[in-house]
């Protein structure tokens, strides 16, 4: 057994790499309800599985610059946010944790002899969705695909598929930005052909998460395109939970 140290948890918020802000990550916290089906036939109690609840808590450090936690999580009260937690590290395979909530309470905490914290709690809309990561955050400025992904299997209960652009530069028309897809195969190196596609992005800071149903193959890709002026820069983040 490979022990993981928590120094490597890489935590991605509404289009915004938080993992040099934040020091604690509970995420995702999943329940599994109950329904109680006994009758006076029966000598035990008996249940039947109902509906799965997650929540999560982020706690950090409080920066007030434009981009950072308190304006972020201070606006996250009133909006649907996409969170994605990744223990071992981003690196292409890595299993991860992602969920959209809605923020239920922020915190600042400023002791007089510590720093000022913040703290950030949430309920979740979709329940726990563990992930693999497809691209591994990095920076492209031309089109390309991610390195195959083998699941070992093909799945037949749909996929969630998430993206976080975080950093956008170049200049931008009608129609141009970035455009993400994921892709499946039967077989390694065969035909591959799209699994879901992400909305076009033009600006920083976006999240996306898309719900695909029917058949996943067992061989997983990212692709994506991008076109604009200035040299159209884009950093981004995609992964996949298989369901």
């Amino acid at each position: 057994m490979a022990a993981t140290h928590s120094k490597n948890t890489k935590v991605y918020f509404n289009g915004r790499d938080f993992s040099s802000f934040l020091n604690e990550a509970s995420e995702p916290t999943g329940s599994q309800g109950v329904a109680e089906t006994t009758t006076f036939a029966d000598s035990s109690k008996t249940f039947i599985p109902s509906l799965i609840d997650a929540t999560y808590t982020l706690s950090g450090l409080f920066d007030g610059s434009a981009n950072a936690t308190d304006a972020v999580f201070s606006a996250s009260l009133a909006a649907d946010n996409d969170l994605i937690v990744l223990y071992e590290g981003d690196a292409e395979g890595n299993v991860g944790y992602a969920t959209r909530g809605i923020s239920t309470s922020y915190e600042i905490t400023a002791p007089v002899e510590d720093i000022v914290s913040v703290s950030l709690s949430a309920q979740s809309t979709t329940g726990v969705e563990r992930i693999n990561v497809l691209e591994p955050l990095g920076e492209e400025t031309s089109a390309g695909s991610s390195a195959e992904l083998d699941s070992g299997a093909a799945s037949a209960n749909g996929a969630s598929l998430w993206l976080q652009v975080m950093d956008v530069s170049g200049t931008f028309g009608g129609g141009e930005g970035l455009t993400v897809s994921v892709e499946h195969a039967t077989s390694s190196g065969g035909a591959f052909s799209s699994l879901g596609d992400f909305t076009l992005v033009s600006t920083a800071n976006q999240h996306q998460r898309v719900a695909v149903t029917g058949t996943v193959n067992q061989f997983l890709k990212a692709t994506w395109t991008l076109d604009g002026s200035d040299t159209p820069t884009f950093s981004f983040f995609v992964g996949v939970c298989r369901k």
